[in-house]
């Protein structure tokens, strides 16, 4: 079951901190791809806050939305990153 909560209910707890480890160009999409390690907190689900567990995740920006998958290990994120970047 997902932990959500209203932003006042929630007010000076840990917030879920996103870096981007390798950034890439998609095959298909010709868009940026990023490779990032997400740690435990609240994030931003709208108008509510929900809670991450921390993980890995391949993610893109389209059209100003964020898409992603999320990864336990870096070892899946990485496999799934290098099939979808290219290497120019």
């Amino acid at each position: 079951m997902t932990k959500v909560a209203e932003y006042r209910d929630i007010e000076g707890q840990a917030m879920s901190e996103r870096t981007t480890i390798k950034e890439g160009k998609s095959k298909v999409w010709n868009r940026p791809i990023y490779l990032q390690k997400l740690s435990e907190g609240w994030i931003c689900a709208g108008s509510m806050a929900r809670w991450q567990k921390a993980c890995f995740s391949v993610a893109s920006i389209i059209d100003g939305a964020r898409h992603s998958q999320a990864f336990s290990t870096i070892e899946e994120a990485e496999l799934t990153f290098d099939n979808w970047t290219t290497n120019d």
